[in-house]
C-alpha cells in the first residue's frame, strides 16, 4: 500500500477543522447539546477501543499502513457487524465533537471523512486484505457491510 496519513491523525485534523470552522457556520443551541455530544464521542472512543482490543486479542497488527504484517483476519466481536468498526468509532467521535462545537460544519467534515476513508484508506486496505487472505476475505466482504 502507498504511504498514507494514519487514520487517527486524519481524525484529529478533522477535529481541528471542525473547531476552526465554528465562525463560518451559524451556531445551534439546543437542550443537552453538550451531554449528547459527549455521549456520542465516548461511544465512538469505546467502539474504537473494543475494536483495537479484538486485534490485540488475535495477535495481529492494528497498523492499517502496514497490512503485510497482518497475521489473522479478524471477523469476531464488532467485526461481525462492520468490516471497519475502528473507522466507525472515529466517525462517531467526529459526530460527537460536531454536536459540541459546530454541528453544520462538523457534519460536512464528517461526510468528507467518510469519503476520504472510503477512497484513500478502506478500498486500498480491502485490496491488500484480499491479496493476503484470499477467499476468506472475499467471503467476509460479501457478508459484512463496510461501515454498518
Amino acid at each position: 500500500m502507498k504511504k498514507r496519513i494514519p487514520p487517527p491523525i486524519i481524525t484529529m485534523l478533522c477535529v481541528l477543522v471542525i473547531f476552526l470552522s465554528k465562525s463560518i457556520f451559524p451556531s445551534f443551541v439546543f437542550s443537552y447539546k453538550l451531554e449528547i455530544g459527549i455521549v456520542v464521542s465516548i461511544a465512538g472512543l469505546l467502539l474504537l477501543a473494543v475494536s483495537v482490543k479484538s486485534f490485540i486479542n488475535n495477535n495481529t497488527t492494528i497498523n492499517p499502513l502496514n497490512l503485510k504484517k497482518s497475521t489473522y483476519l479478524v471477523t469476531n466481536g464488532l467485526f461481525r457487524f462492520s468490516r471497519n468498526p475502528m473507522y466507525l468509532g472515529m466517525l462517531l467521535f467526529l459526530v460527537g465533537t460536531s454536536i459540541i462545537l459546530n454541528i453544520i460544519g462538523g457534519l460536512i467534515i464528517s461526510i468528507l471523512f467518510i469519503f476520504y476513508m472510503n477512497f484513500f484508506q478502506i478500498i486500498p486496505e480491502e485490496k491488500a486484505l484480499e491479496n493476503l487472505f484470499g477467499k476468506d476475505y472475499r467471503n467476509y466482504k460479501k457478508n459484512i457491510r463496510r461501515w454498518i
